[in-house]
């Protein structure tokens, strides 16, 4: 089931909050049993050897809060928090499942600010905590961009992701999968279009 409210006590001003509870049956999932790593022939490669299982049930439940306001014609600001939470039935379903990753929280915050005529400055920050089921922690990632739209279908941008960090790991799995590394990104975007 599923349950939300929009509260919108002025013009420029609302917030959302929703919860959810959701029941899982006759799951199926792949659990890892080793790993080989290869470097012959060049540039080498990994092989996972992998088990499937039947995970009978689990339970999913969270919620979010989110709320945005524009307290000025040229300032616009949102953001939200999530969470979830995971429980597995007594029917063997845990040890099938105990590495099952998911987040349980993240947020984020963002602002839009009108800097001149056609000229806006954004900027968002994101967190998500650990992953349930590994070592590796959260993850935090400041984005910035500053547009500038040329005409109605053309919108030029300078773009900066990642900012906090030269590089973060964002996710890591021992003997599972290879770990991703998220670096800092700077580059430039042309969009046009109707």
């Amino acid at each position: 089931w599923e349950l939300g409210y929009r509260f919108v006590p002025e013009h420029g001003f609302s917030l959302d909050i929703a919860g959810f509870v959701s029941e899982y049956d006759d799951l199926r999932g792949v659990v890892p049993e080793s790993i080989e790593i290869f470097t012959d022939p060049a540039p080498g490669y990994v092989i996972t050897h992998t088990r499937m299982v039947s995970s009978p049930s689990a339970t999913a439940m969270g919620g979010e809060l989110s709320a945005r306001w524009q307290p000025s014609s040229w300032l616009r600001l949102s953001g939200f928090y999530a969470y979830l939470d995971v429980e597995y039935g007594s029917d063997g379903a845990q040890g099938a499942n105990a590495d099952a990753l998911y987040y349980r929280h993240g947020m984020a915050l963002r602002s839009e600010l009108d800097v001149a005529q056609d000229w806006t400055m954004d900027a968002s920050f994101h967190y998500h905590s650990p992953l349930v089921g590994l070592d590796a922690g959260g993850v935090e990632r400041l984005d910035m961009a500053l547009r500038w739209q040329l005409r109605s279908d053309v919108e030029l941008a300078l773009v900066g992701q990642s900012l906090l960090h030269e590089d973060q790991s964002e996710f890591e799995s021992p003997g599972w999968e290879m770990g991703t590394q998220v670096e800092r990104t700077i580059f430039a975007m042309v969009r046009w279009g109707r």
